[in-house]
């Protein structure tokens, strides 16, 4: 259980582990491991107390699981189907035991810290791995790499550059909502790890996910200081000059780039997005013919079966794949959080409660700009920050608060018979 040095012990563990992605095995990572541990820990001691178990996205993954089903027959790849569905749900009873098991806000400190730490040695990492002078396994480049898409950019420990990026997205925000380190400067190299880790992986959707979610930040902070028109004129002033003095100042180092096709270029990843886009507006127009096949979908990850590298978009992919109760499960997976952090918003007392509300706002429309071009609601990391953000919401509204000290009390008495 989370409340003990067992429970934190087993969520750190989970924190440490989900980058390592390059260790899968049967579609698991080491990070399963803990996590299996800790449903084993936490369901036993909730259903033996009389102590009240949260469901927090329930109604939307029952839409979308009902969506699966209808679209799974379709009978296009049903063992496929089968097997994602499954997944998901792997996935969900995952989330809700993490959901049910923090009850209080040194264990969930304990996961974001961790989180964090690791997250910055994996942005260093990555870094180094673009500019050549990390470990062959962290760098995909030309004799490196076999995945195509992936040359000119760093993996790190993850199977793809765009997985990285979408972790490193991610961590930046959870680092950024943490009141920690205290110290400015260490804070701020924090971060600047964690940037540097999306860099390093060359991926477009990742840094304008990044850039989206600065921009909402800054701009939800100013409001909180009753400067908001300073703050989108100062804002938009700061974007428009930093871009223009970019491309006067360094535009003769650019146009050069701009004709090389050489992988070894450190703007290499970024200089293909006209392709990459054109690439994508292929794969959608084949999903939406698709659709036109299959009103009411194909199945989960069965668009793999029919186009070899998938849709490239959740939000293509769920109306693809699982029709229209898809898109509808997954515009009520994402409005769920969103009123979380608009209820949390209102219970806030102090700066750093205001300040990790609007880091983690802007964390979630960050990954919800990254899920244009890429399909990530399947991502373990993409559910330790609803993790986060569930927990955030429970510890600030003090109509929770006597379920917490319960199931601590709980949790204790067990643990001092055992």
């Amino acid at each position: 259980m989370i409340s003990g040095k067992w429970g934190t012990f087993l969520a750190v563990m989970v924190a440490i582990t989900i980058p390592l992605e390059k260790l899968t095995y049967a579609s698991l990572v080491p990070a399963d491991l803990f996590l299996v541990l800790m449903m084993v820990s936490v369901w036993p001691i909730l259903l033996r107390r009389n102590v009240k178990v949260y469901f927090p996205l329930a109604f939307a993954m029952w839409v979308i699981f009902v969506g699966s089903l209808i679209a799974t027959l379709s009978a296009v790849d049903i063992p496929s189907a089968t097997i994602a569905m499954l997944q998901e749900v792997y996935l969900y009873v995952a989330f809700l035991t993490l959901a049910n098991a923090f009850v209080g806000e040194k264990e969930r400190r304990a996961f974001q810290i961790a989180w964090v730490i690791v997250a910055a040695l994996e942005g260093v990492l990555l870094l180094s791995g673009r500019g050549g002078v990390g470990p062959d396994f962290a760098t995909s480049v030309v004799g490196r790499g076999d995945n195509l898409e992936d040359i000119g950019r760093a993996v790190g420990t993850f199977q793809n550059a765009n997985a990285a990026g979408g972790y490193m997205l991610i961590s930046f925000f959870v680092a950024l909502a943490l009141p920690w380190p205290k110290n400015r400067w260490l804070k701020a190299g924090l971060l600047a790890a964690h940037l540097g880790g999306i860099v390093g992986t060359g991926s477009n959707a990742a840094l304008a996910g990044w850039g989206l979610g600065l921009a909402v930040f800054i701009l939800y902070w100013l409001l909180q200081k009753g400067r908001a028109l300073l703050g989108v004129v100062g804002l938009g002033t700061v974007v428009v000059g930093t871009a223009l003095v970019f491309l006067y100042l360094l535009w003769p180092a650019i146009a050069p780039a701009l004709n090389a096709s050489s992988s070894e270029s450190p703007l290499f990843a970024y200089l293909r997005l006209a392709d990459k886009l054109g690439k994508r507006q292929v794969l959608w127009e084949d999903g939406w013919r698709i659709l036109e096949k299959y009103p009411l979908g194909i199945g989960p990850s069965v668009s793999r079966t029919l186009i070899d590298i998938g849709l490239h978009s959740d939000y293509v992919a769920f109306m693809v794949e699982r029709g229209p109760l898809g898109i509808i499960g997954l515009a009520l997976l994402v409005s769920e959080p969103v009123l979380w952090l608009a209820l949390t918003h209102r219970r806030c007392r102090t700066p750093d409660q205001l300040w990790a509300t609007g880091a983690l706002f802007a964390g979630l429309l960050s990954v919800l700009s990254f899920a244009t071009s890429h399909e990530v609601t399947h991502g373990r990391s993409v559910w330790m920050l609803l993790i986060v953000i569930f927990t955030h919401y429970t510890l600030l509204i003090p109509a929770l608060a006597p379920r917490v000290k319960k199931l601590t009390a709980s949790v204790q008495a067990t643990l001092g018979r055992a």
